[in-house]
């Protein structure tokens, strides 16, 4: 016979074993507890899974090369904008068959086979090129329609090293801005090869176009925004959305952009007219917006005076072809005190300065690097012009006198475009002194003038 007391025992251990049953059953449905399993491929919209199968059939390596079989002179990646064979890359990823294409053809890997593609449209400063093949694609990429916050989850997709078709996760970290240069920043590791593929959120919408990384720097990439690839994509397609014809001289086209954007530089810098970095008892007209600085003393003269420095540099440029840059700049300020130095030793040790400003060994790590070298040994009759140089004595509206050194060349196709470099020291007689140094690449002369009539006449003791 069963005792009342042993079936209330009984019970209350089924009760027990049940509610466990039931809590065992709900941590695993959250996922608390779970067994290892394999990643369905209906995985939950936004997982990096689900994400590259819907990119992937409109993703493809591109190179360019002499011919279909040749080996690569380039690669990178290109995507669907249109399921009638129109593609996006990155502007350096063809740059060879835009530039010398008599020599070099631009291929689309499609199902493992080369297919010979036509650059359509290009747009050198925000680095963005279209191509055309005879090709129809079961669909295309789509642009995304929604605002990003930082933090927002987005995804990299291309061929990293010539390798298997990748896809890379990272956030969305605003943009960079500076005259006509925009860029999304994101924490993400492209690699080379992935140029040109799509960035794209978690609905699988081009949100960007993979561009660039940060050099010396952990995870810092860079991707074009979908608007100005949009804004390409809708000038390119006419009414009966056929594509436009191929262009065989693109080098006008090219001028004009890099104009543009030296134009829309000088203006951002302009903007900045009545802002000022003050040294010392000096100040100057300060860097504009968008610009990497650095500040800090220069030990090598600092037994003999006070060498304060600021340099900065941007960050993006335009390059119309390889090892050409247009739309640089890079700019330095330093304060030279020496209160205990007598007026004719301080002046011995300006021009121990100046002179290292023009041998560039004043800057062992590049931001001010080559100034006259980078024009000299860069000319060649094929490239640039021979260099014209000068030197004057100036006095500007603050009445303060200054030695200035110049030297210009021009790019040889393109025509009204130069580099240039200019160095400044002021010359009052006291143990102070301010020198500044601007590096430009590829402006035009009228930008140089204005830059440099707004830099001379900032200048001023207080």
């Amino acid at each position: 016979m069963v005792r009342p007391d042993s079936v209330r025992k009984f019970a209350f251990r089924m009760t027990i074993a049940f509610f466990v049953f039931i809590g065992l059953r709900l941590l695993a449905a959250k996922g608390e507890v779970t067994e290892p399993r394999a990643i369905s491929a209906n995985a939950p919209p936004g997982t990096a899974s689900t994400v590259f199968q819907k990119t992937k059939p409109y993703v493809c390596a591109l190179k360019t090369a002499v011919s279909e079989n040749a080996p690569k002179a380039s690669y990178g990646s290109a995507f669907v904008v249109d399921k009638t064979g129109l593609l996006a890359t990155n502007y350096h990823v063809v740059v060879d068959a835009v530039r010398t294409p008599k020599k070099y053809k631009t291929f689309v890997i499609i199902d493992g086979k080369p297919i010979r593609a036509k650059v359509v449209a290009i747009d050198v400063v925000r680095d963005l090129a279209l191509v055309h093949v005879s090709h129809e694609f079961s669909g295309a990429l789509e642009f995304g329609g929604v605002s990003l916050e930082t933090g927002a989850k987005l995804y990299s997709v291309g061929v990293p090293e010539d390798l298997n078709m990748s896809i890379v996760e990272g956030n969305y970290n605003g943009l960079q801005k500076n005259g006509p240069y925009e860029n999304v920043v994101l924490s993400s590791p492209i690699n080379p090869g992935m140029s040109g593929g799509p960035t794209i959120n978690e609905q699988a919408q081009i949100v960007g176009v993979n561009v660039a990384i940060l050099r010396q720097a952990q995870n810092i990439s860079f991707a074009v925004p979908a608007s100005y690839l949009k804004k390409l994509v809708d000038e390119t397609r006419l009414p009966d959305r056929a594509v436009a014809a191929v262009v065989d001289d693109w080098g006008p086209s090219i001028v004009r952009q890099l104009k543009t954007a030296a134009d829309e530089l000088s203006e951002a810098w302009m903007q900045k007219a009545s802002e000022r970095v003050e040294f010392k008892g000096w100040r100057a007209h300060a860097p504009p917006a968008g610009l990497k600085c650095w500040r800090d003393q220069k030990e090598k003269y600092a037994r003999e005076a006070n060498v304060d420095v600021q340099r900065c540099m941007s960050l993006f440029s335009a390059s119309p072809e390889r090892d050409i840059q247009s739309g640089n700049y890079e700019i330095a300020y330093m304060n030279v005190t020496s209160p205990r130095l007598k007026s004719f030793q301080f002046f011995h040790l300006l021009d121990d300065i100046y002179g290292d400003l023009a041998t560039s060994s004043f800057e062992s790590n590049g931001l001010i690097d080559e100034l006259v070298d980078s024009l000299l040994d860069e000319s060649s009759e094929a490239r640039y012009t021979k260099p014209r140089c000068g030197e004057e004595i100036v006095v500007n509206k603050q009445n303060i006198a200054m030695k200035v050194n110049y030297c210009v060349t021009g790019l040889v196709r393109y025509e009204g475009l130069l580099n240039g470099f200019v160095r400044w020291v002021t010359l009052e007689k006291q143990n102070s002194a301010l020198l500044m140094v601007l590096k430009l690449k590829g402006f035009r002369s009228q930008n140089m003038k204005q830059l440099f009539e707004a830099l001379t006449h900032s200048v001023e003791k207080f």
